[in-house]
């Protein structure tokens, strides 16, 4: 039986190139969220994932054919399912301040697999400030002003 961290650095492995495959150059970075990061994913829990890349294209359709390509490599080389967010660094930055379900997924535990932790570590800084997790509700609440 595969332990822990030995899945966790064949998942991690298997992101790298999928993500390589796709994006070539163009990726800054890419960190695995949600239960395969925190440990609780079960053996049909699909892969989380949020990957920054520069530049990016404009156009939807773009988008959507870089994350087809990622998923298939992913799929082929994992046999998971691989679901996949590419983001501009920027356009994390912009998600950092609300409460977008991305952000706050990634408070609740990600691993960088690619790239500097920075772009992360700001886009949770500013979830620090406005939220808490409740662990009672399992659910981020609003940090009311004191």
């Amino acid at each position: 039986m595969e332990s822990l961290r030995d899945e966790a650095f064949r998942l991690d492995e298997a992101v790298r190139a999928a993500l390589r495959a796709a994006l070539g150059e163009r990726l800054v970075a890419a960190a695995v969220w949600g239960s395969r990061a925190t440990g609780s994913a079960r053996a049909d829990s699909d892969v989380n994932v949020v990957a920054l890349a520069a530049p990016l294209p404009e156009e939807a359709e773009e988008r959507r054919a870089l994350v087809r390509a990622a998923r298939r490599r992913f799929l082929w080389d994992a046999g998971l399912r691989l679901s996949l967010t590419l983001l501009t660094p920027e356009e994390l930055a912009l998600r950092a301040g609300s409460s977008d379900p991305l952000v706050l997924g990634l408070a609740q535990g990600h691993r960088v697999v690619e790239g500097a932790a920075a772009p992360f570590a700001e886009a949770l800084g500013a979830v620090a400030g406005a939220y808490r997790w409740d662990e009672e509700l399992r659910a981020w609440t609003w940090r009311a002003p004191s």
